[in-house]
């Protein structure tokens, strides 16, 4: 005879919680202190909100230009985040997200103080495919500026839609696979960009960036990235003095810093122009590129140490895009494997150095920390 028995089992999901605190210094920002507050699932439906602040100041000005660095002080600054996210929303395919951010930060010829608004609404087609789009509002308020059209007020309100094509074995420290990831943004005063007698605020910036790995041993990787941008003011009508109304703001002016940097290399070397400007002496009233190249091949020490050799190359340009005037460094690096990602050391030497508008000869090269950009 067959026997039925009947088994009821009652699940009852824990809310889940975490806090992080953590001191670390890098060679860009300095000495740093953040916190991250995490609280998952509320109301057992997996919704999650958290905070990560972060407070840094900078032992080194090099990346401020040359005028701020004799009269600046080393100001303290600050990034608190406040994210909301929901996945599945209205019972859909969907998940949202929601913004809020409130920051002070250096920039190469000005000080900002901003705040910002965005949401976003992404959905993941497949386990290597998806797409979002987002909006934001910014109102940005600059200090301390080298060029008087960077001290005052600014409202950027922008729509930004972007898709992912991710073929990597894994997010986290890839051996085998590539990334493809295309965006666009769109500002104008359609979004809450501010328009008035002063400044038209219309314009795109489409990024794409792209990484391949690809493994030659069980012990050996080869890596490349690539990044390309280009962004174009599209406030053209001329104003009664014969001006263009708009120019691109230069807190949104393509500049190679954080992923892009071209190791070896200052932040102000690195983004002169051919002239031997930087690329914030300029009001981008019409174009400006961005082009980054990295190659690096990796050797396995053992499963949280990598060592490796690299080559890098890029520029920022105005106007014109030139490949014959890139700048290029070769270097080693030697990278920690940890949970959230990988601590580099990165030492890269100019393939030719140059002189700046001062005639000064360019240092041979630099040494560079960074956290798990690449």
């Amino acid at each position: 005879n067959q026997k039925n028995t009947d088994v009821i089992i009652f699940v009852r999901e824990k809310d889940f919680g975490t806090f992080e605190l953590a001191p670390g210094i890098r060679t860009d920002i300095g000495l740093k202190l953040s916190t991250t507050i995490n609280y998952n699932n509320i109301d057992g439906l997996n919704k999650r909100i958290s905070f990560k602040g972060t407070v840094n100041r900078r032992f080194d000005l090099t990346t401020l230009d040359k005028e701020r660095r004799k009269s600046s002080n080393s100001l303290v600054e600050y990034d608190g985040t406040l994210n909301y996210s929901e996945n599945n929303i209205f019972r859909s395919e969907y998940n949202f997200g929601l913004l809020l951010n409130k920051s002070r930060r250096r920039f190469y010829s000005f000080d900002a103080d901003i705040q910002r608004i965005s949401y976003s609404v992404t959905r993941v087609f497949t386990n290597w495919f998806s797409a979002r789009i987002s909006q934001q509002l910014e109102t940005i308020s600059q200090f301390d500026a080298t060029q008087d059209r960077d001290h005052g007020f600014f409202q950027i309100g922008s729509f930004t839609p972007s898709v992912i094509f991710d073929f990597r074995n894994r997010p986290v420290n890839p051996t085998k696979g590539a990334i493809f990831d295309l965006a666009v943004e769109f500002a104008n005063p359609f979004f809450l960009s501010q328009q008035d007698d002063d400044l038209t605020i219309d314009y795109y910036k489409l990024t794409s960036r792209n990484r391949f790995y690809l493994p030659v041993s069980n012990s050996m990787v080869f890596a490349m990235s690539t990044t390309f941008g280009v962004q174009e003011n599209l406030a053209t009508d001329l104003n009664s003095n014969g001006e263009k109304e708009g120019y691109i703001p230069g807190i949104k002016v393509f500049r190679l810093v954080g992923a892009d940097i071209i190791r070896g290399f200052q932040d102000d070397e690195m983004n002169r122009l051919d002239n031997g400007e930087d690329i914030s002496a300029v009001a981008i009233d019409s174009r400006a590129y961005l082009f980054n190249f990295k190659f690096e091949p990796r050797y396995y020490i053992n499963d949280s140490m990598i060592f490796g050799v690299f080559y890098d190359a890029g520029r920022v340009f105005v106007d014109e895009f030139d490949f014959n005037d890139l700048r290029s460094s070769a270097g080693l690096t030697f990278k920690l494997l940890l949970p959230f990602g990988t601590v580099d050391f990165d030492y890269g030497i100019k393939l030719l150095r140059k002189r700046d508008t001062d005639g000064n000869l360019e240092s041979p090269g630099r040494l560079h920390v960074s956290i798990g950009f690449f």
